[in-house]
């Protein structure tokens, strides 16, 4: 629906290339923080909602 949103916000929507990392260097960057309290092997069906929202106001605060 991007193109959808785009006119109704009258605005552009741009999208990054898959495995180019340098063109979405902030998305990079959270989920390197986010691997601070969740490893990469570990599966996200295992945690709870408590805990991300735990780790969510760590980030943001």
């Amino acid at each position: 629906m991007h193109k959808y949103i785009e006119r109704k916000l009258n605005t552009s929507i741009y999208f990054t290339h898959p495995y180019a990392a340098y063109e979405k260097g902030w998305v990079e960057n959270t989920n390197k923080l986010i691997r601070q309290y969740f490893s990469k092997s570990l599966s996200f069906k295992t945690i709870s909602h408590q805990q991300v929202f735990e780790v969510m106001i760590l980030l943001n605060n």
